[in-house]
C-alpha cells in the first residue's frame, strides 16, 4: 500500500510536469511555482474507536506526500494542491490504509472576447455518517472519500453598457459508499446594465441544474427579472418576474414539483449613489400551492444594496417562496486589520449526504441505573439477572440513507478575523437547517469556533483554539437525538530552515448526546514534520 501512495504521488507530478509541457510548446509563456512535501505524522489517541467504555489506545503513524503546484499567465490560470498519506494504526493493521486529497481548478482564456474553459477537481476524506461522529477523521477512521469534479465554460462581459458573467458547467459527484451521487449540468446568469444606459436598466439572474442519481432526475431552476425606467428623478418604477421550479422523479413512483412563480410591479429608491432600495408588490401566476396546500397569496418583495466603499458592501433581500417568507443577506467588510463577512442564504437541494433515517434497533432491557453503554442490554441466554433491576428500553440509531426527495436548506454563516502586528483572532459562527419536503422532517446544525494565534519568536507560533458542534436530528420527534462536540487544542509550530517545520500539539474532545451510549472523551497528542525540496 506504502508504494501505492508513492505511485500516486508520482503519477500526479508526472501529469502536472506533462500539462505545463504542452503549455510550453504551445506558448503560454507565464509564472509556474511547484512545491513538493514530504509529511510524516505522528498522533497518540487514548480512545481510538470513541467508545464510551473499553477505550482503546492507538499511535497513528501518517507518511507521504503533499505538494502544490500554480500557474498564472495572461491566457491561464490554474492550481492544484494534493496531498497522499498512508496511515498505520498500532492497535489493528488490519486497518492500514491510504487517504487521498486534492482541489484543483483552472481557467483558460479562448479568445480577447471574455469566453473562458473552466473546470476544478476536488477529493475529500469526510465523515461516513455523521450521526455516529460528526468529527470523524483520518486518525479515529469511520470516513469515505467524496470526489466533486466540473468542467464547462464561462463567458464574462464588463462594459459601460452591459455586463453578462455566465457558466454552464457539466458536474459529478461520486463517494466510496455510494450515497449522495450524483452528476448533471448546471448553469448561472447574472447580467445588469451599463453605466451608459441613459433610457432602461435591468437585473437579471437564473440558476438552473439538471441531475441523476440511479434513474432518478431532479431539476432545479430559479430566476429573478427586474426591468425599468431611467429618470430624473430618485425614484423611478420597475417591472419584477420571479419563476422558481424544483421538480423531478425523485422518489421512482411520483413526481415532486413544488413552484414560485409571481410577477408584479415596484418602485426603486436611489436614497444615494451608492445605496438603493427596491420595493415590489407581486401577484402569483395561476393557482399555485405553497408546501402547505394552501394557494399562494399576493406578498411584497423588497432588497437593499449597500455599497459604501470598495471594502464595504451590503445586501439584503426579502420575498415570498413555495414554503413563505424568504430570506438572503451578504455582508462584507474589510479594513487594515479587521474582515468579516455574513451570509444567510435558503435553497432547494437534491440528491444530497445530509439524509439521516432513525431505525429501531429493538426492544431490550437495561440496567435501571443509567446507560453508559449499551451492550450492558445485550444479554445472552446464560446470563441469570433480577429483572427488578433491568427496565425495558427501546433503542434507535440513526443512519445515511440516499436523498431521494428536495430538501429545503437554510444556512448562515459568520466569519471574523482580527490581524494584529503578532495576534491574529478568527471566530467562525454556523447555522444550517435541513427540512425534508416530502416527510416535512427537520434537522439542524450548529457550530462555533475561536482562535488565537500568537508569535512568540521570528519562526515559531502558539496556537489556542476552541470548538462547538451542536448536531439535532429529526427535530420534535419522539426519537429526535442531540449531539454536542466540545474540543480544545493547542498547537505550536515552528519553522526550523526554509524547507523543515514541526508541528506539536494535544487536544482534549468530549461528546454528551441525549443517548447516552454516544458519550465519550478521547485526548490526543500529535508531532508532525514536513520538509519542502
Amino acid at each position: 500500500m506504502a508504494i501505492m501512495v508513492m505511485d500516486t504521488a508520482q503519477n500526479k507530478k508526472k501529469f502536472a510536469v506533462a500539462i505545463f509541457a504542452i503549455l510550453s510548446a504551445n506558448t503560454f509563456a507565464g509564472e509556474w511555482q511547484f512545491t513538493p512535501q514530504l509529511i510524516i505524522d505522528e498522533t497518540y489517541t487514548d480512545n481510538v474507536n470513541l467508545a464510551v467504555s473499553d477505550q482503546t489506545s492507538s499511535l497513528v503513524t501518517q507518511a507521504g506526500l503533499d505538494f502544490s503546484t500554480l500557474f498564472s499567465s495572461k491566457k491561464l490560470e490554474f492550481s492544484l494542491n494534493s496531498s497522499s498519506v498512508y496511515a498505520m494504526y498500532s492497535h489493528d493493521h488490519d486497518t492500514d490504509d491510504d487517504f487521498h486529497t486534492l482541489d484543483s481548478n483552472f481557467r483558460l482564456k479562448l479568445g480577447p472576447n471574455g469566453l473562458a474553459l473552466i473546470g476544478s477537481a476536488s477529493i475529500s476524506n469526510q465523515s461516513r455518517n455523521s450521526s455516529n461522529n460528526a468529527l470523524a477523521d483520518i486518525v479515529s477512521g469511520d470516513t469515505t472519500r467524496v470526489e466533486n469534479y466540473t468542467a464547462g465554460f464561462e463567458y464574462t462581459i464588463n462594459n459601460s453598457d452591459f455586463s453578462i458573467n455566465s457558466i454552464i458547467q457539466y458536474r459529478t459527484t461520486k463517494s466510496q459508499d455510494a450515497i449522495g451521487e450524483r452528476q448533471g449540468y448546471g448553469a448561472n446568469l447574472l447580467s445588469k446594465n451599463g453605466s451608459a444606459a441613459r433610457h432602461i436598466y435591468w437585473d437579471a439572474s437564473s440558476e438552473f441544474a439538471d441531475y441523476t442519481n440511479q434513474g432518478r432526475v431532479g431539476t432545479l431552476f430559479k430566476g429573478e427579472l427586474k426591468i425599468g425606467l431611467i429618470t430624473n428623478y430618485k425614484i423611478t418604477p420597475f417591472l419584477r418576474y420571479y419563476d422558481e421550479t424544483n421538480e423531478g422523479d425523485l422518489t421512482r413512483n411520483n413526481s415532486s414539483s413544488l413552484e414560485s412563480d409571481s410577477y408584479g410591479g415596484g418602485l426603486r429608491w436611489l436614497i444615494s449613489p451608492k445605496l438603493l432600495l427596491d420595493v415590489s408588490y407581486n401577484t402569483p401566476t395561476g393557482t399555485q400551492l405553497d408546501l402547505d396546500g394552501k394557494q399562494q397569496q399576493d406578498y411584497t418583495a423588497a432588497s437593499i444594496h449597500w455599497v459604501p466603499s470598495q471594502r464595504t458592501s451590503l445586501k439584503v433581500d426579502y420575498g415570498q417562496r413555495f414554503y413563505g417568507e424568504s430570506y438572503g443577506l451578504d455582508f462584507t467588510h474589510k479594513n487594515k486589520r479587521l474582515t468579516n463577512s455574513i451570509t444567510y442564504g435558503e435553497e432547494v437541494r437534491a440528491f444530497t449526504r445530509n439524509n439521516y433515517q432513525s431505525v429501531a434497533l429493538g426492544s431490550y432491557y437495561c440496567p435501571q441505573s443509567e446507560i453508559i453503554d449499551t451492550s450492558a442490554c445485550f444479554l445472552s441466554n446464560n446470563d441469570n439477572i433480577n429483572i427488578d433491576d433491568y427496565q425495558l428500553v427501546n433503542l434507535n440509531d440513526f443512519v445515511l440513507v440516499e436523498d431521494l426527495g428536495l430538501s429545503l436548506n437554510k444556512e448562515l454563516k459568520w466569519s471574523s478575523a482580527l490581524t494584529l502586528t503578532r495576534t491574529i483572532f478568527n471566530i467562525l459562527v454556523s447555522s444550517s437547517s435541513r427540512e425534508d419536503l416530502n416527510t416535512r422532517l427537520k434537522s439542524k446544525n450548529q457550530s462555533a469556533s475561536f482562535a488565537i494565534k500568537r508569535k512568540v519568536s521570528g519562526k515559531s507560533n502558539l496556537q489556542l483554539k476552541l470548538e462547538y458542534n451542536d448536531n439535532h436530528f429529526l427535530l420534535a420527534q419522539e426519537n429526535e437525538r442531540q449531539d454536542r462536540y466540545r474540543r480544545y487544542s493547542l498547537e505550536y509550530d515552528k519553522s526550523l530552515n526554509s524547507r523543515l517545520n514541526i508541528k506539536l500539539g494535544l487536544s482534549h474532545l468530549n461528546r454528551s448526546s441525549t443517548a447516552q451510549s454516544f458519550n465519550y472523551q478521547e485526548d490526543r497528542v500529535y508531532l508532525k514534520f514536513s520538509k519542502g525540496f
